[in-house]
């Protein structure tokens, strides 16, 4: 099995560009394409590629190493929604927030966050 073909062909399967994996992988697009091109490639870049695609690049070489045919990648997380759900905005009069202060310094404090 050519590893980079397989990795370009699961990118193109999730609709990624090289431009967007290239940001993934903190590579330039070239050093993507070059990767694409190489039939070995060392296991950190693998892993990154992995990461990027969101899925065991060693499950796979794991069935080519055993004769197996390779199936389509299990991916480890769920994809995110493709559309963007809207939540309502909750409206109130108050926010809490913490500080820790200097208790030398917290008279001054609630001064200027009181007036």
């Amino acid at each position: 099995m050519h590893i980079g073909n397989y990795l370009k062909s699961v990118m193109e399967s999730q609709r990624y560009s090289v431009t967007d994996i290239a940001k993934m992988v903190n590579k330039t697009e070239t050093a993507v394409r070059k990767d694409f091109a190489k039939s070995e490639l060392h296991m950190s870049v693998l892993n990154a590629f992995g990461k990027a695609l969101n899925f065991n690049v060693y499950e796979v070489l794991a069935q080519n190493w055993e004769g197996q045919t390779v199936s389509e990648p299990t991916y480890q997380y769920q994809k995110p929604p493709s559309k963007v759900i809207e939540v309502p905005k909750q409206q109130s009069d108050s926010i809490s927030i913490t500080f820790q202060v200097d208790p030398s310094k917290k008279e001054k404090l609630i001064e200027l966050l009181t007036t």
